[in-house]
């Protein structure tokens, strides 16, 4: 009899043990079984920030800074560096008549006017522009003390396309504007490079010459390779300046130096500007 009951006793403990692991069982069933969290999980209730490589731009930017367009157009105002200071504007024709080889040579006549200035001077750079709607950006004078920087301005001009007509009177009135605009120097002169052919008429720009002359601001002309009747209208227009008017071939670019100096030296002593 206690035989029996030890192994009733077993058979309901199997019993039990079996209707607990069905219960077990069933309460995971629909569900999902939990798994062990990853390196990237992050705790209930919590954030986190996942760092990713930076990214770069694949090709190189477009748009090259501009260099600054304020610089400085007041000369120290002591009066003893004030006198014979001049202050230079050199206009580049870039016009489609000219081409690229006389505009090599234009350019190479700009740069020996800047070697005959002083560092004490200022010089600025500009070309024919024709007149338009939009604002136009004012000439930037620089003083000699930076003449690499003139220089530069120079040679940046040969990196343009010739095209256009050759208009002058629109960048006359331009070039009188910024000198007006400079303090402390003694003589104000605009040098224009140009092969000399003019697409408006001497009554039109002659206007604007007058007017910078009634400013004290002078102005001669340098013609490459010009013919006669260019030459006389060219000579005509450096009269009306107070100015000198030169006419160079390609083989006589070696005299451009000493009528450089000669025209520079008028500027500075204001022999221009006499009666």
């Amino acid at each position: 009899m206690k035989q029996y009951l030890r192994i009733m006793s077993l058979v309901l403990s199997v019993l039990m043990l079996l209707m607990t692991v069905g219960c077990v069982g069933e309460s995971y069933s629909g569900t999902t079984m939990p798994t062990l969290a990853k390196p990237t999980d992050t705790a209930p209730g919590t954030t986190t920030t996942i760092l990713t490589q930076p990214t770069y731009p694949t090709t190189a930017p477009t748009t090259i800074p501009a260099v600054p367009t304020t610089v400085p157009t007041t000369a120290p105002s002591d009066v003893e560096d004030l006198e014979e200071r001049i202050a230079l504007i050199v206009v580049i024709d870039t016009t489609y008549s000219v081409g690229e080889q006389d505009l090599e040579e234009l350019l190479l006549i700009a740069k020996e006017y800047v070697n005959v200035l002083t560092d004490r001077d200022f010089c600025g750079v500009t070309i024919l522009e024709l007149p338009t709607e939009e604002e136009q950006e004012a000439i930037s004078i620089f003083p000699l003390s930076q003449r690499d920087a003139v220089m530069e301005a120079i040679s940046d001009v040969g990196d343009m396309d010739c095209w256009g007509g050759t208009i002058f009177f629109h960048t006359i009135m331009r070039a009188g504007e910024a000198l007006s605009a400079i303090e402390n120097v003694e003589r104000k002169h605009i040098l224009l490079l140009t092969d000399g052919e003019a697409g408006d008429e001497f009554e039109t720009y002659a206007p604007y010459i007058e007017q910078n002359l009634e400013n004290h601001i002078t102005m001669s002309v340098i013609t490459l390779n010009g013919e006669k009747k260019i030459q006389s209208q060219m000579s005509k227009t450096a009269n009306a300046g107070g100015g000198r008017y030169y006419n160079f071939t390609s083989e006589e670019l070696g005299l451009v130096y000493s009528a450089a100096l000669e025209d520079v030296t008028d500027v500075r002593n204001g022999t221009s500007l006499k009666p």
